[in-house]
């Protein structure tokens, strides 16, 4: 064996302890790799993955403080586990953007860099949706009695009965549209946003969003409204007409979305439901889902009509 082959012989036999140390790491690498990818994660958050986190966090310890207030608890927390580490997933994806400045992006970063910037809509979607379900988390009951007397205490009257005065076809065209087209303006302006790349203006107008919407959410949870509709039920003095019946048909809201109690009138058309998931019809031949709530309100119209 001449000298080289020793030189070699040697540098195998220090290469080796090396590499067999690592085998038995092996747990302890992968450990190792899962922190490094949470750390990266959590680096790549920016002001937005701070507000829905922690609305999440916040959220969830109240899911495990008042469980016995709701059904299917683990459940929920669950389901918030995974959309803050969906969350996470999606800002590191995104961040690994190509090392050379030069290098054009590929398919699959212009796929993240797409759903990293458009997932608050949906994230705002889904905390809509849960909030059905966290409602009477904290508070069992409705809070709508404590609004009506400080109304009262304020002015001296029920504030939604005295401003029924003031009610016509065209303002509640205009605030029915208002209402339910609300969602559709921060798609508008993320939109133009996102077209012109201005990512700061983008990030800011879903930042705010997100702080807007969590402190909305934390209010309901814990004092929830049903609205003046069911709490105030008898005091009014007929029901809101709309004006539009081709163009812009009257839309009157007679529920709350996150009670999963939505029900939309549409004059010349009935009442839709977006309770259930099939429609059908009433003897006028009007469209709807089937709903006591929903009758005694299609006959109080009949005998207003009347």
């Amino acid at each position: 064996m001449n000298g080289t082959e020793r030189q070699n012989y040697r540098g195998n036999e220090v290469a080796m302890p090396w590499r067999a140390a690592s085998f038995p790491a092996g747990k302890q690498g992968i450990a190792a790799v899962l922190n490094s990818e949470a750390a990266l994660a959590w680096a790549a958050c920016g002001a937005f993955e701070w507000v829905a986190l922690g609305y999440l966090a916040v959220s969830s310890a109240l899911i495990a403080a008042f469980a016995e207030n709701i059904v299917h608890p683990l459940k929920l927390l669950g389901v918030q586990a995974l959309a803050a580490a969906l969350i996470l997933i999606l800002c590191r994806m995104e961040a690994r953007k190509p090392t050379e400045a030069s290098a054009c992006p590929t398919a699959a970063h212009k796929f993240w860099h797409f759903w990293r910037h458009w997932y608050p809509h949906l994230f705002f979607l889904f905390c809509f949706e849960e909030l059905g379900k966290l409602v009477h988390l904290v508070t069992p009951g409705w809070q709508d009695a404590r609004l009506i007397a400080a109304d009262y205490l304020l002015t001296g009257v029920h504030s939604a009965v005295w401003l029924e005065q003031f009610a016509t076809p065209a303002r509640n065209d205009f605030m029915q549209f208002a209402y339910l087209t609300y969602f559709t303006y921060l798609l508008v302006v993320g939109g133009i946003l996102y077209y012109r790349r201005d990512w700061r203006g983008y990030w800011s107008v879903m930042t705010y969003s997100a702080a807007g919407y969590a402190i909305g959410y934390g209010i309901a949870i814990l004092f929830p409204i049903e609205s003046p509709w069911f709490s105030m039920a008898g005091a009014w003095h007929g029901s809101l007409q709309g004006g539009g019946r081709v163009a812009a048909p009257a839309l009157a809201l007679l529920g709350d979305a996150a009670l999963g109690d939505v029900h939309v009138r549409f004059d010349g058309v009935g009442t839709l439901s977006l309770r259930g998931r099939c429609i059908g019809g009433n003897g006028d031949g009007d469209v709807g889902l089937p709903d006591r709530r929903l009758a005694d309100e299609d006959a109080r119209r009949r005998r207003d009509g009347a």
